[in-house]
């Protein structure tokens, strides 16, 4: 499932987690990327993504990355490469092997809309998997983040309506989150009690809903725990700094924190 491995491998990177790609060219390599770029445009492209267990598909926009940023021994640091679901006209690759259109995906060095220094021949090849190695005590697979979104779906619809949202997932810090939220366009006077009441461990789950640019609220998991069932019982927070403290869906939000007796924080 190409969406599903490009919305893993942008949850690793937004979670400052490095991700090492086995690619194959006749021979075999290895790449680390080292970030991603969203995909752009006035109406920027969103695909929907079913995790492993076959829950409901969600909307993730970094279902559809394909500009990442590498670190490639034969190139340097940082370099602009490509994700392609095939394999770009006039960019060398490998044809010894049949291609499977349904289900390969393709790292292409080099950018395709630009022409490139008369150095640098881009080249295509085939990704074959990823190494992500990762904290002991983030005990959470990076496989459950997007299960975790699509578990909480039913509370986006119960919130937020017919509301289009995607949804962004990702690891951090208690600590990194906190110091996040001083940008957040919060209710200052919500803020104190919100720090008291809100137990946050040291490695968070954030599953971020959205609509278009809008970034409406997130809602904080610990990445701690072992055998997580992803439901409303693993919830330790919800930030909603999109959501206006007098609307409908944030009413819907505080009724849920409630129910399940976790803090809430809505915008200004």
């Amino acid at each position: 499932d190409r969406g599903l491995f490009r919305a893993r491998l942008a949850a690793c990177l937004r979670s400052h987690l490095p991700v090492i790609l086995m690619v194959q060219n006749g021979g075999a390599h290895a790449v680390t990327c080292t970030g991603y770029r969203q995909p752009e445009g006035a109406e920027p492209k969103s695909i929907p993504v079913t995790d492993v267990d076959g829950a409901e598909r969600i909307l993730m926009r970094s279902g559809a990355i394909e500009t990442i940023y590498v670190h490639d021994d034969n190139l340097g640091g940082h370099a602009h490469y490509e994700l392609h679901d095939s394999p770009p006209e006039g960019v060398e690759w490998d044809t010894s092997t049949p291609v499977d259109h349904e289900s390969e995906l393709w790292l292409v060095r080099g950018n395709v809309g630009k022409e490139s220094p008369w150095w640098w021949t881009p080249s295509c090849l085939r990704v074959l998997s990823a190494l992500v190695p990762k904290p002991s005590k983030l005990r959470l697979p990076v496989e459950q983040l997007i299960h975790l979104a699509s578990a909480l779906e039913e509370m986006v619809e119960l919130a937020f309506g017919d509301l289009t949202v995607h949804y962004d997932v990702a690891f951090t810090s208690g600590v990194d989150y906190r110091r996040s939220m001083l940008a957040l366009p919060l209710r200052p006077e919500a803020r104190r009690s919100f720090d008291r009441d809100a137990d946050l461990p040291r490695h968070l789950a954030v599953v971020s809903v959205n609509a278009g640019a809008k970034h409406l609220c997130d809602f904080l998991v610990d990445a701690t725990t072992i055998d997580l069932d992803p439901d409303e019982g693993s919830l330790l927070a919800i930030v909603a700094p999109g959501v206006p403290v007098r609307s409908a869906p944030y009413k819907s939000l505080v009724t849920t924190a409630e129910e399940i007796g976790i803090p809430i924080i809505g915008g200004v």
